[in-house]
């Protein structure tokens, strides 16, 4: 699979779990927020893009639910998937955040 800019869109992440919630705004970020979020940065590169892909293949393209499978494999899943949709949150406001820096 292909890094997909649409895994990057809001309806991509429509079951984003809210107890998690986005991450904040740029301008309500501490100086140690906006360094983690430049660390996420290396999702952007050739080679973290190449993980990303691998990350939303194993765990975003992949079903959560399996009626063969018991429920609780289900939630496990879809907590391992949240971390991935996480991830791409991040990345998302990093890069907004470098282009408003620019």
């Amino acid at each position: 699979m292909k890094f997909a800019p649409e895994y990057f869109a809001p309806q991509a992440r429509a079951e984003y779990d809210p107890l998690f919630g986005d991450p904040q705004p740029a301008q309500q970020q501490t100086p140690e927020q906006a360094e983690l979020d430049d660390a996420y940065l290396l999702f952007a590169t050739q080679q973290g893009k190449r993980v990303l892909d691998d990350l939303i293949y194993r765990y975003l393209a992949a079903p959560v639910f399996d009626s063969a499978r018991d429920a609780a494999k289900g939630y496990e899943r879809n907590g391992e998937a949240n971390v991935v949709r996480d991830i791409i949150a991040r990345l998302e406001r990093a890069m907004r955040n470098r282009e408003a820096r620019t």
